[in-house]
């Protein structure tokens, strides 16, 4: 199961540095598109961040389903348990930091600073 050895914290740790980058990443790009507007893209955004966080759920949802028909609740149960931490965190993680960018025209950030340069 997820928390079996001592990298859990580590992997945990690591998908939350990839989801600041990622997320950095995505709000650059949008802040120096030749497509830029604002309404728009946080309209845009928002829903794909819905979406996703869904489709996250949905995908946790199956694996404990499958793990119940392919092994046992008990199982099924544990991997619930220990799995709804991680996908509380890495779900909500990628909604906000896909789901809310910080929109300014020319303005980016460095990918693993809080500064902002222009």
């Amino acid at each position: 199961l997820i928390s079996e050895s001592e990298t859990h914290i580590l992997g945990v740790a690591f998908v939350g540095v990839i989801l600041i980058v990622w997320g950095r990443m995505m709000n650059n790009l949008l802040n120096d598109s030749s497509f830029y507007n604002e309404v728009t893209i946080q309209n845009k955004v928002v829903l794909a961040g819905t979406k996703l966080l869904v489709g996250w759920a949905l995908v946790f949802f199956y694996a404990c389903f499958a793990i119940v028909a392919t092994e046992n609740p008990k199982v099924g149960f544990e991997f619930f348990k220990e799995g709804l931490l991680f996908g509380i965190f890495t779900g909500l993680g990628l909604f906000i930091t896909l789901a809310r960018p910080i929109l300014k025209k020319g303005h980016w950030f460095p990918l693993l600073s809080g500064k902002r340069r222009k």
